[in-house]
């Protein structure tokens, strides 16, 4: 059993990935957590600071204010991680990029194999076609505090041309070279992507729903089994072996 930490095991993601570490041949050995108390079976710390304990690879489900704090335990200890989180600035991503010239890391902001899938899709379907106008769609539980989601920005990354720029929301007539991000929150929505294509006289659209967190924490943990062994480096999706 390979042996695993979880950044934000108790809350409901890191509860998740606690819940589904067995199934994928791990072993948690601890959680960190501003929140020590919870329903796991393992030790959990405040902070990496207080960490002991190996692990062959981190899963971080947290928040953007533990960065610095896991970025300089892993790569302290030269320990392969999945971050998770989403909503970082640019000085922040910058600093995981720096990290990642030293251990391999894992930066995805949905970690479902069906996304991952989706980024393939709109991938091609942009290359394909010559001409379109493209919108995402995005809708999250009432709760979710960054919008876009990190998911759509990444669709979009995925679609986009060099002379195109993203938006949010619209007001007024559509605008050349124009990719729309809708954000749409309400209820407990787990999470569901869109991306619509128009072409002359016709639509293609492609869409992925999450039905349940558990799609998320299986995808991390796949996301940590792919990125244990592998050479330093950034990477956002499974890749062919």
């Amino acid at each position: 059993m390979k042996r695993l930490i979880i950044c934000g095991i108790n809350g409901r993601m890191g509860k998740a990935v606690w819940e589904k570490a067995k199934s994928e041949n791990f072993t948690v050995v601890c959680g960190v957590d501003k929140k020590i108390i919870g329903e796991v079976d393992c030790p959990v710390y405040k902070s990496f600071s207080e960490v002991k304990d190996y692990a062959d690879a981190i899963i971080d489900f947290s928040s953007q204010e533990n960065l610095d704090n896991l970025l300089n335990f892993a790569t302290q200890t030269n320990t392969p991680t999945v971050i998770c989180v989403t909503g970082y600035k640019d000085s922040q991503i910058e600093k995981i990029k720096l990290a990642s010239k030293s251990i391999p890391i894992y930066l995805s902001p949905n970690t479902s194999q069906g996304i991952n899938i989706l980024k393939e899709i709109c991938k091609a379907i942009s290359s394909q076609l010559s001409s379109f106008e493209a919108e995402i769609i995005e809708t999250h539980h009432k709760n979710k505090v960054d919008a876009p989601s990190g998911t759509a920005i990444s669709l979009y990354k995925e679609i986009k041309g060099e002379k195109d720029f993203m938006s949010t929301g619209r007001n007024g007539k559509r605008k050349d070279n124009e990719i729309c991000v809708h954000s749409i929150r309400g209820g407990n929505a787990f999470g569901e992507h869109e991306c619509q294509f128009f072409f002359g006289d016709e639509l293609l659209s492609v869409k992925h729903i999450a039905f349940s967190s558990s799609v998320f924490a299986l995808g991390a943990l796949k996301a940590a089994n792919f990125i244990i062994g592998k050479k330093s480096g950034l990477y956002d999706r499974y890749e062919k072996e």
